[in-house]
């Protein structure tokens, strides 16, 4: 980790109640700018809502992921808890974050659960324990590192532990699921809007994970406070969260006004904007009712594998011939030049519905990135699971061809035997 931070919650003569810095390790860490206003997003409301909805279980639900992005577009995670005194159904005003590049929510999340378990150490002890932490390498898949008295482990698949997904399904239902699915596709503005920060912590973490293997390729906010609401504004791109503000709720108004924009209310599973609705069905209606089908059929409450499944059995008919249209070019000799054609990768398929749909999809930044890493052949462990799923498809396909080729052949043999026949 690059930092642990504790964040507090102080009175302010001029500004009520403000979130700060309580402390750090190491002291001389740097920082990004606001954190605290962004680990405390409702401190002025403080104490928040006590009673969370189903879908928010009681064991995560002071656990949140906020993801910050660089100047640059680099993204990095704070990782946070609320700390909870045993017994106690509010939390205290402090909340530890763990500031890291590295995307392992379930696994952060136990080492923040340790964390809190040794909040009441001695000043001495208590430091020393976060010392060892510090300069303790983060681990790859599979493999365990020690946190005070036990030794927690990273999966090789973090599917196996995060249910952001499922929480998302439960919260607004498959349909209105299949709306924001669509619009995050067009690239439009997404608020979802919640009381409950953890609620919109893992939905907006499920929602990313939903577009797997692209990723959102513009602005996202975790929770927006309220002293930056002006981003809502913005002409570009975004996913973001609200926090509601119950001495002072936004009117629906406030969100219908932003140009372009899906806006959905996770507490009650309902639809509060959509100021550019889309002509027709973003999604191949085959495609669009097989994926409702699969996510009916998945558990309440599991894990995110089969949900995820589901969905990236969605792209893998979309996009996973795309590997049969990068080609390499011998005009820039001695180096390979790697094109992307796009033209005969459109038509490939026999699908109308996809045809149509990779029109307009290929020309979308989230689509184009994807396909830049590609030909850059840059790949990573997350990305290898979609190359599977691409493989496995593409000679599935092979051998249903191949099936129908050979009682094609059959087929013909028996007419000529038949014409034979019937000459004879």
């Amino acid at each position: 980790m690059d930092a642990l931070l504790l964040v507090g919650i102080d009175s302010d003569l001029d500004n009520g109640k403000v979130a700060y810095i309580k402390s750090k390790y190491p002291y001389n860490a740097e920082i990004p700018e606001n954190i605290a206003c962004l680990i405390f997003p409702d401190a002025e409301n403080w104490p928040p809502a006590v009673h969370p909805p189903l879908h928010i279980e009681s064991s995560n639900a002071n656990n949140y992921t906020i993801v910050l992005t660089s100047a640059e577009g680099s993204r990095s995670y704070a990782y946070c808890r609320r700390l909870q005194p045993e017994g106690s159904t509010v939390c205290l005003p402090l909340a530890y974050a763990i500031l890291t590049p590295h995307k392992a929510t379930s696994f952060y999340y136990k080492v923040l659960e340790e964390i809190e378990n040794n909040h009441g150490m001695s000043e001495q002890n208590f430091k020393g324990f976060v010392r060892d932490l510090y300069n303790t390498d983060f681990p790859n898949e599979c493999q365990s590192i020690r946190v005070g008295d036990i030794m927690l482990k990273r999966r090789m698949d973090s599917r196996q532990d995060g249910n952001e997904i499922s929480k998302l399904l439960k919260a607004i239902n498959i349909p209105n699921f299949i709306q924001l699915l669509s619009h995050v596709l067009l690239e439009r503005k997404i608020i979802l809007v919640s009381s409950y920060i953890s609620s919109l912590s893992d939905s907006i973490q499920g929602l990313l994970k939903s577009i797997y293997p692209f990723d959102w390729p513009h602005t996202l906010v975790t929770v927006v406070p309220s002293i930056m609401f002006e981003i809502l504004q913005s002409p570009i791109p975004y996913v973001l969260g609200i926090m509601k503000n119950e001495k002072a709720p936004l009117p629906v108004s406030f969100f219908t006004n932003i140009e372009d924009v899906f806006v959905i209310d996770l507490d009650k599973g309902q639809i509060l904007a959509n100021t550019n609705p889309s002509d027709g069905p973003v999604l191949p209606d085959k495609l669009s009712k097989s994926l409702k089908m699969a996510l009916y059929n998945t558990p309440v409450n599991c894990t995110d594998v089969r949900p995820s499944e589901a969905l990236m059995g969605l792209f893998v008919r979309l996009v996973g011939h795309y590997r049969n249209h990068i080609v390499s070019q011998m005009d820039y000799y001695p180096h390979h030049m790697r094109v992307f054609q796009r033209d005969n990768f459109i038509t490939a398929p026999s699908s109308k519905g996809i045809r149509q749909f990779l029109e307009w999809f290929t020309e979308m930044p989230m689509f184009q990135v994807f396909i830049e890493e590609k030909k850059a052949r840059k790949s990573n462990i997350e990305g290898l699971l979609f190359e599977q799923r691409c493989a496995e498809y593409v000679e599935e396909n092979a051998k249903n061809l191949n099936k129908k080729g050979t009682t094609l052949n059959k087929a013909v043999k028996n007419l000529g035997d038949r014409i034979k026949d019937w000459r004879s």
